[in-house]
């Protein structure tokens, strides 16, 4: 006996149903339906779209930096035309005699040759009527010549520009004043002058008042230079280690007296108490005088010394003797 096949065979029937068929329908999912599932697949899609974008982004930028240049300088295009151009009308004025020969001297070591134009000087310029002095003006407008322009400007000089008139009436100076100008000492007087003068106040007046003056001025410069004729000091007498200041140096030995009587009449309480160094000394075969002070206890007193006379602008420097 043959079975036939049968799709459901083993299947148990229960009252003429299939189990099987009856239980597939009931666990097989629906169809999807409806626009929320469209909506959700949406966003989805664009979200997808979105992240492509950003890593796609994403890569180009990563290539720029690498295929950028390692310097990170930015290449500039180069203007056309020139950089700098000269204006057709610069404006201002031009620089006087240019073109003349005599500029070549300093430039090229020589006169250069005869140029093909020359020109004279200017003529020189008159000053209108009103800058000129007033005596040229009147000697202009008259016509004057000679003694009358002499004349003419004589009146227009200034006061304090006219010659003195000479008048008989006005006393001689005293003989006492030129003998002060060539001498610090004046002239002795008689005793009965002196005398006259000390007992009468009157006769203290002209001529005795001018010498009691100059017998005033010459006592205070003698006592000043008259005691320090013994301030000259040998240089070979120096000891190593001296301190001493050099006020400066002098082509002879007189312009290095003279220069210390002036230093002293002006700082005479420094130098009351220093000696003076006169020293002879060459340099590229000339030969000169350096002027130095002596009597400093050390490099601090040489110092201060220096000090009071730089700040007057006088020359001082502290040495020291080797």
């Amino acid at each position: 006996m043959t079975d036939s096949y049968s799709p459901h065979r083993g299947a148990v029937h229960h009252g003429g149903a299939d189990v099987y068929a009856s239980s597939g329908n009931r666990f097989h999912a629906p169809e999807p339906q409806g626009r929320a599932f469209r909506m959700a697949a949406m966003v989805n899609l664009a979200g997808a779209a979105l992240s492509l974008a950003l890593v796609a982004g994403l890569g180009w930028w990563s290539w720029q930096l690498i295929a950028r240049d390692v310097t990170g300088v930015p290449v500039v295009r180069a203007l056309e035309g020139p950089m700098r151009a000269l204006p057709e009308d610069a404006g201002g004025q031009q620089a006087a005699f240019q073109g003349l020969s005599v500029n070549e001297i300093p430039a090229g070591g020589g006169a250069g040759g005869l140029g093909d134009q020359i020109v004279l000087a200017p003529a020189p310029l008159d000053l209108d009527a009103e800058d000129l002095p007033q005596a040229e003006v009147a000697r202009r407008a008259t016509g004057a010549s000679g003694s009358q322009a002499e004349v003419i400007e004589a009146a227009f000089r200034p006061d304090d520009a006219r010659p003195a008139p000479e008048s008989a009436a006005t006393p001689p100076p005293p003989e006492s004043v030129t003998v002060l100008e060539r001498s610090p000492l004046p002239l002795a007087r008689p005793d009965a002058v002196r005398r006259m003068t000390s007992s009468s106040p009157a006769a203290r007046t002209g001529a005795g008042a001018a010498d009691d003056m100059a017998q005033a001025v010459a006592s205070s410069v003698a006592s000043r230079t008259g005691g320090r004729s013994g301030i000259d000091i040998d240089p070979a007498t120096l000891q190593p280690g001296m301190r001493l200041v050099q006020l400066g140096t002098y082509p002879s030995v007189d312009a290095a007296h003279e220069a210390w009587d002036v230093i002293a009449a002006r700082y005479s309480p420094l130098l009351d108490e220093r000696g003076r160094v006169i020293e002879q000394a060459h340099s590229g075969g000339s030969v000169f005088f350096r002027l130095r002070a002596h009597g400093f206890d050390d490099e601090t007193d040489a110092r201060n010394f220096c000090t009071v006379l730089l700040s007057q602008n006088n020359d001082c420097i502290p040495v020291r003797i080797r």
